[in-house]
């Protein structure tokens, strides 16, 4: 499960990390991920379907 940080895009569809987040999400992911791959502070696309929003 990896939580990530929402920014808004740019025109080029990069996330502004220096605009304020929009919120999170939580990816869950059926294999291992390897920590290094995902280690805070590094960008990352994402494909799939909101199964749920969760206030908190």
């Amino acid at each position: 499960m990896l939580e990530i940080l929402a920014y808004p895009l740019d025109q080029r569809f990069y996330p502004s990390t220096r605009k304020t987040p929009q919120g999170r999400f939580l990816a869950e992911y059926p294999q291992y991920l390897e920590t290094v791959d995902s280690a805070s502070g590094r960008l990352i696309s994402l494909v799939g379907t909101v199964s749920e929003v969760r206030v908190g």
